[in-house]
């Protein structure tokens, strides 16, 4: 009887320390239940991406309008079928600085930061106008990342953007939806300094919140999506080890005891 109530006490130790520190040890960003987040304001999304610091530009610059540009590609498509193969257009990339500019040939430093695309494009054709004639420009952000933890363990992704424009609904596809063990009411975006980052939370299980899920992801954005918490398979596993143990003290026991009975 008290070793019974020994491998009870044993068993009980073991579910207290699941239920507390060491249940579901993997969660990661948990927040506590009255936790404010941050309200999101959708009349204050940008459909155009914007430079920013840290961004890697890559810059192409041809004269005449683009003309050479032009040349080159068809000359590729011709070295093309010939088996040659060769790259064509390839330009230079550039690390936006703290101050948002970056150092171009001839025309030194300039700042971009907060610019769009285009507006970039046109206003390095401005600069160089003055040494080239009729410069034709391309613009293309080559680091731009959003990381995604999807609700199960590892999962987690890290998403190209380069310079297109992708939306909460879009990144979500790029990695196959939400799980089944994920919350779809529960999808945190942690955005800005992670210092003092602003925390959103979205519901995308209701069709009235469909309008988030055009939220548009900037670089250095951080999905993370809520795992589903299954209170008896979760118990259960943690407690395996502690039953596979006493079941096994319990053996030798229950042996002992046979063996004493048989020789007295």
């Amino acid at each position: 009887m008290r070793f019974i109530k020994l491998s009870f006490l044993i068993a009980l130790f073991g579910f207290t320390l699941t239920s507390c520190k060491f249940f579901q040890p993997n969660l990661m960003l948990r927040a506590p239940y009255d936790y404010k987040y941050d309200e999101f304001a959708r009349d204050t999304i940008d459909p155009e991406y914007r430079v920013g610091v840290d961004d890697v530009v890559m810059i192409e610059i041809y004269t005449n309008d683009g003309f050479l540009m032009l040349e080159n590609v068809a000359r590729a498509g011709e070295l093309q079928n010939r088996n040659v193969g060769r790259n064509v257009g390839q330009g230079r990339s550039y690390r936006v600085e703290f101050d948002g500019t970056i150092n171009l040939p001839i025309i030194g430093r300039v700042s971009i930061l907060g610019m769009t695309i285009r507006e970039c494009e046109f206003f390095l054709e401005d600069k160089y106008a003055e040494f080239y004639i009729n410069p034709f420009i391309t613009v293309e952000v080559s680091n731009r990342k959003v990381i995604i933890f999807p609700g199960e363990p590892g999962q987690a992704q890290t998403v190209n953007l380069g310079a297109e424009q992708f939306t909460l609904l879009e990144i979500l596809a790029q990695v196959g939806g939400i799980p089944n063990d994920g919350k779809a009411y529960k999808i945190k975006l942690i955005r800005g300094d992670v210092q003092n980052p602003q925390i959103y939370l979205f519901d995308l299980s209701k069709i009235e919140q469909l309008p988030y899920g055009n939220v548009v992801m900037e670089s250095g954005d951080i999905l993370y999506i809520e795992r589903r918490i299954r209170p008896i398979q979760e118990v259960m596993s943690e407690l395996q080890p502690i039953v596979t143990v006493t079941t096994f003290v319990l053996s030798l026991f229950t042996t002992y005891t046979i063996w004493r009975n048989v020789v007295n």
